[in-house]
């Protein structure tokens, strides 16, 4: 026998003399729930102390049901092997059950050793539930019992979970379905509107509110099948984003699965319902402040609901709900031991080593489940690196970089004891041929290989040449005569206004004009030269007059100033409605006037072979068809003008701006500053006419190119200005892949920053 089987040997008799001597007991507080498994019978052992819950099968149950302290060990391995046959626990699994209750703390002192062992991991356990970049970024604070609130709460409206309301919640989430599908691209624009930066602090205000109404009815849920709620409390995502939670472990020890998927899927069940409600009153309102609340309140209460509650990759109602639908208990943690498994076999070259305890009938599975989960929890911590590198600026990247490298000098550090360790019989040698070739392979991979990718810039459409038609005599609207796509020519009537007020001053002035020159003439007539004079100059200045008013009526028929195709937002708002002098009544468009101003970088600009005559590719928003685009020009410079509204972020677009900015030379150098239109923006968005974009500029310089679209393109001639998107350019220029992948972070932590450092 080797030196290690006789060094496990001597453990193994060790413990069984360290056991055989002692009557093991349950501590008084450990409770068991039965349920129904996929596998058969299972039991939940529930730590009331320390709210801990964990599944064991039938044969460890029965062996636990034993431990009455009078017994030792001994005897309790013969009596379960009598009473239990093949159901029966071996010696070597006994004792490895009775250090895992150890351990568990499930288990009343047996010695002083014991008792003092117990008190170590008690202590060590909060420390190590406290390590890592996590505990930082997902920050719990509790703030009590809530287990009377609840029971009170369940009481008013435990009845919103029974059969008749979830079959009234059906219908009602299916209505709200239809209706957002008759009129998805309004309430696209609307949610858009919903994440400018004007609005952050309502959907902050909405978020939390929903956020504690989620938990709330988690808790609801809880109390109404009989279980307890021991805990809530506040959890800072990123140290920033306040959540409410509610501590419903207990619902492990439900018996049923329908049970157990109520209590996880209630939160998302009441908020799903709210944002069904928030979607008949955004419908059935016009803009206000009812109509913004209930856009702020379909965001958060269905998609951020579905992309983060309902997502199984993380371990909220999703996840909860998966693992009692696959019937793995702590799905997460097998998971990961799969990946870790994976991960010795493949890279450290551990071939024999055995799967971990629980995972051999579901290893396909848990494997795919724990790749996935590891992607997904290293994109979630980037991005939570990243929002607090931009929200807390040069601060926010030092925490961010500390982060990064103290999870990876962590990472480092662990498999360096794990192979200095050498554990299960790794071999160092192979081990360390294996990381080096897979460094060398991913930085060959990083430097050698070129890549091309499409360079890409954020683009909108724009009217070239656009006439606004504005009121020039005020006065209530009689009639439209012309619809939004109609072409006009010059001269033809748009409007037709009536004021009886101007057309009677016209009236009176003719008369006064009249009776003036009859006094000239007599003046003439009698040969008194001087009162001559004066009536002469009376007359020419009531002349100048009528001449101003004829032409004031005569713009109450309102005429094409140009040829071209009406825009015209909404007919039947101006029937008879009363119009002040200035205000806008259409837009006409020369031809078919429309172009994409596109807003590059230099160095998407710098990746195209000449100019004129080369086709982009275009993607706007709220269109599913890929449109190609002819680029004509580009300007000379870069400037920091903004092309136009659409792209500013204060606006919900792409590019970062700043403000306290509005000298009218710099407003000049913004491309197509000759032709351009505030109010356009309008049609689009919905927003104010009265926006002021002009106090605005880039943080980043760009350059402005200009491109025409394809006009057989379908769906054209329902684009409106305003609507953006990106174009891809042909023709990059190659790069190194590891050079390229480092660019594009840098830009996304320092725009970032700059955003936040220059706000709006």
């Amino acid at each position: 026998m080797s030196e290690s089987n006789d060094r496990s040997a001597l453990e193994v008799d060790h413990a069984v003399r360290e056991w055989s001597v002692s009557c093991p007991r349950l501590r008084g507080d450990i409770r068991f729930h039965f349920q129904q498994d996929k596998d058969g019978p299972v039991y939940v052992i529930e730590d009331l102390a320390n709210r801990k819950y964990v599944q064991i099968g039938l044969p460890e149950y029965q062996f636990l049901r034993s431990l009455d302290g009078e017994k030792n060990v001994s005897k309790l391995i013969a009596e379960n092997a009598r009473r239990h046959r093949e159901n029966a626990l071996d010696e070597g699994e006994v004792i490895s059950l009775l250090r895992w209750l150890l351990e568990q703390d499930f288990l009343q002192p047996l010695s002083a050793d014991q008792s003092s062992r117990r008190h170590e991991l008690g202590q060590s356990a909060p420390k190590q539930k406290a390590k890592g970049v996590a505990a930082l970024l997902f920050m719990k604070i509790p703030i009590g019992n809530p287990d009377r609130f609840f029971s009170h709460a369940a009481t008013l409206f435990g009845w919103t979970l029974s059969t008749p309301v979830f079959v009234a919640w059906m219908v009602l989430v299916l209505v709200a379905l239809v209706m957002v599908a008759d009129d998805f691209r309004s309430l696209g624009v609307t949610l858009g509107a919903v994440i400018l930066p004007s609005n952050w602090l309502m959907l902050l205000g909405v978020f939390v509110v929903l956020k504690f109404v989620h938990e709330v009815w988690h808790g609801i849920a809880m109390k109404r099948f009989g279980g307890i709620v021991p805990e809530w409390g506040v959890q800072l995502i990123a140290m920033i984003t306040p959540l409410t939670y509610v501590d419903a472990s207990a619902s492990w020890s439900l018996p049923t699965r329908r049970q157990r998927w109520v209590v996880a899927a209630a939160g998302m069940y009441v908020e799903l319902g709210i944002a069904a409600v928030a979607v008949l009153v955004w419908s059935a309102t016009s803009a206000g402040i009812a109509n913004t609340l209930a856009a702020n309140v379909i965001l958060v209460a269905s998609m951020v609901t579905v992309l983060f509650n309902a997502n199984p990759l993380m371990r909220f109602d999703g996840y909860y709900m998966l693992s009692d639908a696959v019937g793995i208990r702590n799905l997460g943690t097998k998971g990961t031991m799969m990946q870790q498994w994976l991960a010795k076999r493949l890279i450290l070259g551990m071939k024999s080593l055995p799967l971990p305890v629980g995972t051999v009938n579901d290893r396909y599975l848990l494997g795919i489940y724990g790749l996935a989960s590891a992607v997904w929890r290293l994109l979630l911590m980037f991005s939570i690196l990243i929002i607090v590198a931009n929200l807390f600026r040069g601060a926010g990247v030092v925490l961010a970089v500390l982060s990064f490298a103290g999870a990876l000098g962590t990472g480092v550090w662990k498999l360096g004891r794990f192979l200095w360790s050498r554990e299960n019989g790794i071999n160092l040698p192979v081990a360390l041929g294996r990381i080096a070739a897979m460094v060398l392979v991913s930085g060959g991979i990083l430097y050698f290989v070129q890549v091309n990718p499409a360079a890409t810039a954020p683009t909108v459409v724009r009217y070239a040449g656009k006439e606004v038609v504005r009121v020039d005599c005020p006065g209530f609207v009689e009639e439209v005569k012309v619809v939004s796509g109609q072409q006009v020519e010059v001269g033809e009537v748009l409007f037709s206004i009536v004021n009886p007020e101007e057309v009677a001053m016209l009236d009176k002035i003719q008369v006064e004009v009249s009776r003036a020159e009859l006094e000239s003439l007599d003046h003439f007539r009698e040969d008194e030269p001087a009162l001559f004079e004066a009536s002469g100059k009376k007359v020419e200045g009531l002349r100048e007059r009528l001449a101003s008013q004829t032409e004031k009526v005569a713009s109450l028929m309102v005429q094409a100033p140009i040829s071209g195709t009406v825009l015209l937002d909404d007919r039947s708002r101006f029937k008879g409605r009363y119009l002040s002098t200035g205000e806008a009544l259409l837009s006409i468009v020369p031809g078919d006037g429309r172009e994409l101003v596109i807003a590059a970088s230099p160095e998407s600009i710098s990746s195209l072979r000449g100019e004129g005559d080369q086709e982009v590719r275009v993607r706007l928003f709220g269109h599913d068809n890929e449109m190609a685009a002819v680029l004509q020009r580009i300007e000379s410079r870069a400037t920091t003008g903004l092309p136009h509204p659409a792209l500013s972020a204060a606006f919900g677009g792409p590019l970062p701006v700043r403000s306290g900015f509005s000298e009218r030379s710099e407003r000049e150098k913004t491309p197509g500053g000759d032709q351009y239109q505030g109010e356009a923006f309008s049609h689009f968005s919905g927003l104010s006419r009265e926006l002021d974009t002009g106090a605005q500029q880039l943080i980043q310089p760009r350059i402005a190119a200009y491109a025409t679209l394809d006009l057989k393109t379908p769906g054209l001639a329902g684009l409106r200005e305003g609507e953006w998107g990106y174009v891809r350019f042909k023709g990059g220029i190659e790069r190194r892949l590891g050079s390229w992948l480092g660019y594009k972070l840098y830009n996304l932590i320092i725009e970032g920053v700059n955003q936040g450092s220059d706000p709006v």
